[in-house]
C-alpha cells in the first residue's frame, strides 16, 4: 500500500527553429564572484563581466532577465577583476621600522637598505598584508617605492614603530592575461591582446585591468547583433546558419613562477659585472638583478660559475648587449629573480548572432506539500524559477492533471474580512504577497488592492462591506512600462515587479496550490509563452492605446501560443515582410511533475460487485471498509460518494445519515459501524459500468481498479482504489470480487 505522495520530473520544452536580422547588441546577465587573490585554492579560475551584462564563469548559469542592449556595432567593457588568482605557498613574515601619519595611507621613513632586500623577501601589490600599531585589519600593500610603502587603508595613529608584512620570501608568482575577441572571420584582424603587454607582473591590478573591445560582424550577409552566453549553458534552438556562430570571447590568464635567488656578491662602480659570488647555481640569462647599487631594470646577460654580467632589460637580454653599471662599490645581498612558465586557464563566452527567439525554461518546483497519506491532498507548487533569456515571461498556466487549468495571473488565499475594516486576519498565506496586488472576494469592494502585509494580515486600501471567511483572490501588479524607445525591436526591459508572473523568476517565491479529493496518479504541467523579443511596449497595450493583448484561456497551451501570435502579427507587421523577422515568434516551453496521491489509508474488509449487461441498471456493488480516518460524528452527517472519475464518474446525491449513522433507500442501503470502525456501503439497481472501467465484452481473470471516495461532513473518509478480480461474458455479467485497497 502507498502511503505518501511522491513527485517525478520530466522536462519538455517546444522549441521552433528561426532566423532573422537585427541591428542591436543584446548581452545577458549573470553573476561570478571570487576572491581576487588569496589561499582559496592553487588553481588559476579567470571569469569575466562585461558592463552591458553577461560573461563568462565556471558556475554561471542561465541569466535571470535580458536588461541591456546596444547599437551596433558595440564597444563592450571586459572586466575579470573577478577571477581567482593564487599566491605563491611559502608565506613568511618581514619586520621593519617606518612612520606612520593618522589619516594616511603611505608609510614613511623606511631603510633604503631595508628596501633594496623587499624584491627579495617578495613583497607585493595586492598580496602583502600589513600590520602594526594603528593599521586597520585586511590591509594590504598597493605599492611602494624606495623609502615608502602606500597601503589600501589610511592609518588611525601616528608614529615610528615596527609594522610588519607578509611576503613570499624566496618565490612570487606573477601574471599575465590574454584576450581572444573570435569576431573576425580573418584571425590577422583579430590580434590577441595582451595585459600588461610589458610581460607577467605581480602587479595583480594591471592584469585584472578592464578591457574594451568594439566588435565587427564579418559573415557576409549575417545579421549585425551578438548574444554572449557561458559556455556551459545550453541554448535551443541553435542559431541558424550554423556559420553564425562566433569562436567567442577567451580570457586566458598565464602564471609564472618567480624564484628569488639570494646570493652575497660585490659591486664595483661603473662596472656591469657582479663579483665574488661563492656559487651560481641557478641564476640564468635574463633573471632580474635587485640589490644596492643594482639600476632598475637590470638583468642577467652572462653567467659565469663566480660571476654575473649586468645588461639592461627586460629580457630577453639585447644583441648587442647594452651594459648595465653599478652605482656604487659595495658586498653585500644581491636578489636574483628566474622567471619560468607556472600553469594557465582560460575562461569563455560563446559569442553569435542573434537571429532567433531563445524559447524561455520553465520550471515547476514542488515547495513543501507534506506527505500525510490521506486524501483531500493538496499540492503546493511555484514556477517562479522559469525564465527567458532573450525577454520576458506573457502568459503562464497549470494543468492540474484531474481536469483544472489555471492561468497564473492570480491565486487564492484563505482568509477572513470584517464589515468595515480594511483588514483581513487569519490569512493562510502571505508568502509572495506585496503591496500592489488586487484583492476580489466576497464583500471587497471591486479596484482594492494590498496596501500592507504584515505577519498574517492584510491591510487593503477599501473596507470590507460585509463580513467573510473564506477564499479570497489574489491578482498581480499591472506591470510598469517605459516609454516606448527609439528603437522599435528590441527594447530594454522594464522595471521588475517582485511578484509578476510576467517577469518570473520572482523573489519571493509564488505559491499555487491545487487540492486532489480523488487518489490517482497526475501529470501536472506549466506552460510558458514569452515575449517573442517583441517591445515590452507592445504589452498589454499597443502604442496610442493600440490592441490589447490577449489572455487566452489556461485550458490550451497551444490555443494560446497561436494567439499572442496573432497580436504580434498585428502590432509589428511580422510574418508580412520582404525578410521575415521571425525572431518576434513566441515561444511555448512546458514543465511536468508527476504526483502520485496514494489516498487514505484503507483496509478494505469486503468487497464486490455484478454488472449485468444484458440488463440495463442492474448492477451492484457491495463494500466494506475499516479506514484510518473515522469521522468525530456519525449522527445526521452529509454523505457524498463517487465512483471512478472524469467525465464516467457515477456520483450519488449527497444524503443525510439518521441519528444512528444509517440511510436506506431503494438503491443505497450505507451503514456507520462506530464500535468497529467499519464503513459499509451496499448499492443495487444502478449503472456502474462505465464508473467501473469496464464494457460489455468477455474478460477472463482479469482486473478492474475502481476509484472511490465517500466524503462525511466535508471530509474524506475514504479515498482509494479498490482492486478486483474480474471475470465477464459478453452480453452476460460481469463479476468483481476479493477486492483489495492499493
Amino acid at each position: 500500500m502507498f502511503d505518501r505522495p511522491t513527485v517525478n520530473r520530466e522536462r519538455f520544452r517546444l522549441i521552433t527553429k528561426t532566423t532573422a536580422t537585427f541591428t542591436m547588441f543584446l548581452i545577458w546577465p549573470f553573476a561570478c564572484s571570487y576572491a581576487q587573490v588569496g589561499g582559496g585554492g592553487p588553481d588559476i579560475i579567470p571569469s569575466f563581466q562585461q558592463n552591458l551584462g553577461g560573461g563568462s564563469s565556471i558556475t554561471a548559469v542561465a541569466p535571470l532577465y535580458a536588461v541591456n542592449v546596444a547599437p551596433f556595432p558595440p564597444t563592450i567593457t571586459f572586466d575579470p577583476s573577478g577571477s581567482y588568482l593564487p599566491v605563491a605557498p611559502n608565506l613568511s613574515n618581514f619586520a621593519t621600522t617606518a612612520t606612520s601619519t593618522a589619516g594616511s595611507n603611505v608609510l614613511t621613513g623606511i631603510s633604503a637598505t631595508a628596501l633594496t632586500v623587499f624584491p627579495g623577501t617578495g613583497l607585493t601589490t595586492g598580496f602583502s598584508a600589513v600590520t602594526g600599531p594603528g593599521i586597520p585589519p585586511n590591509t594590504v600593500v598597493t605599492g611602494f617605492t624606495a623609502t615608502t610603502v602606500t597601503m589600501s587603508n589610511n592609518a588611525t595613529a601616528s608614529g615610528s614603530a615596527s609594522f610588519t608584512f607578509s611576503v613570499q620570501g624566496t618565490q612570487q608568482y606573477l601574471y599575465q592575461a590574454f584576450w581572444n575577441w573570435g569576431d573576425p572571420a580573418d584571425p590577422t584582424l583579430d590580434p590577441v591582446v595582451v595585459v600588461p603587454i610589458s610581460g607577467p607582473t605581480i602587479d595583480i591590478a594591471s592584469v585584472l585591468a578592464p578591457v574594451n573591445h568594439t566588435f565587427t560582424n564579418f559573415l557576409p550577409g549575417g545579421p549585425a547583433e551578438f548574444i554572449t552566453t557561458p559556455a556551459n549553458v545550453n541554448i535551443q534552438p541553435p542559431p541558424t546558419p550554423a556559420n553564425a556562430i562566433y569562436p567567442g570571447v577567451v580570457l586566458t590568464i598565464q602564471q609564472s613562477i618567480l624564484t628569488n635567488i639570494s646570493v652575497t656578491a660585490t659591486a664595483t662602480i661603473n662596472s656591469q659585472t657582479l663579483t665574488g659570488i661563492a656559487s651560481t647555481a641557478g641564476i640564468v640569462v635574463g633573471a632580474t638583478i635587485t640589490g644596492p647599487g643594482i639600476p632598475a631594470g637590470t638583468i642577467v646577460g652572462t653567467v659565469t660559475p663566480t660571476t654575473v654580467t649586468m645588461v639592461v632589460g627586460p629580457p630577453p637580454p639585447p644583441n648587442p648587449p647594452v651594459f648595465s653599471v653599478a652605482t656604487q662599490t659595495i658586498t653585500g645581498p644581491v636578489v636574483f629573480g628566474v622567471l619560468i612558465n607556472g600553469p594557465s586557464a582560460f575562461t569563455s563566452s560563446t559569442v553569435r548572432l542573434a537571429n532567433a527567439n531563445y524559447a524561455p525554461t520553465a520550471h515547476l518546483d514542488n515547495i513543501g506539500s507534506p506527505a500525510t497519506g490521506i486524501v483531500p491532498y493538496t499540492l503546493t507548487v511555484t514556477p517562479s524559477r522559469s525564465f527567458d533569456v532573450d525577454g520576458f515571461i506573457v502568459w503562464a498556466a497549470i494543468d492540474w492533471g484531474d481536469g483544472f487549468t489555471q492561468n497564473l495571473n492570480s491565486f487564492f488565499i484563505k482568509g477572513k474580512s470584517a464589515a468595515g475594516s480594511n483588514t483581513l486576519t487569519n490569512v493562510a498565506s502571505t508568502q509572495g504577497l506585496t503591496p500592489g496586488f488586487t484583492i476580489t472576494g466576497a464583500g471587497i469592494p471591486t479596484g482594492t488592492i494590498v496596501y500592507g502585509v504584515t505577519g498574517n494580515t492584510i491591510v487593503m486600501t477599501a473596507n470590507a462591506t460585509s463580513s467573510f471567511n473564506g477564499t479570497f483572490t489574489f491578482g498581480f501588479p499591472p506591470p510598469v512600462f517605459p516609454n516606448p524607445p527609439a528603437l522599435a525591436f528590441p527594447s530594454p526591459a522594464p522595471p521588475i515587479p517582485p511578484a509578476f508572473i510576467n517577469y518570473m523568476p520572482n523573489t519571493p517565491v509564488i505559491p499555487y496550490t491545487h487540492t486532489y479529493s480523488t487518489p490517482g496518479t497526475y501529470k501536472v504541467t506549466l506552460s510558458i509563452i514569452d515575449n517573442g523579443r517583441i517591445s515590452p511596449a507592445l504589452i498589454p497595450n499597443g502604442p496610442g492605446g493600440g490592441p490589447v493583448f490577449p489572455v487566452p484561456p489556461s485550458s490550451d497551451p497551444a490555443g494560446a501560443q497561436t494567439a499572442i501570435r496573432q497580436y504580434h502579427l498585428l502590432v509589428t507587421g511580422y510574418g508580412t515582410e520582404p525578410t521575415p523577422q521571425s525572431q518576434f515568434e513566441p515561444q511555448l516551453s512546458q514543465d511536468f511533475l508527476f504526483v502520485q496521491v496514494p489516498g487514505n489509508l484503507v483496509t478494505t474488509t469486503a468487497a464486490k460487485f455484478t454488472l449485468d449487461f444484458g440488463k440495463a441498471n442492474d448492477d451492484s456493488v457491495a463494500l466494506s471498509f475499516m479506514p484510518n480516518v473515522f469521522a468525530d460524528n456519525v449522527a445526521n452527517a452529509q454523505v457524498s460518494i463517487t465512483f471512478g472519475r472524469g467525465a464516467t464518474a457515477f456520483v450519488l446525491p449527497t444524503f443525510t445519515t439518521d441519528g444512528k449513522g444509517r440511510f436506506r433507500s431503494s438503491t443505497v442501503n450505507f451503514l456507520f459501524d462506530p464500535r468497529r470502525k467499519l464503513v459499509k456501503l451496499t448499492i443495487t439497481k444502478s449503472a456502474l459500468a462505465a464508473a467501473f472501467g469496464q464494457k460489455n465484452a468477455t474478460v477472463a481473470n482479469g482486473d478492474a481498479d475502481v476509484p472511490i471516495a465517500i466524503n462525511v461532513n466535508g471530509t474524506t473518509l475514504v479515498g482509494a482504489i479498490v482492486r478486483f478480480e474480474y471475470t465477464s461474458t459478453a452480453g452476460a455479467k460481469g463479476t468483481g470480487k476479493n477486492g483489495h485497497t492499493l
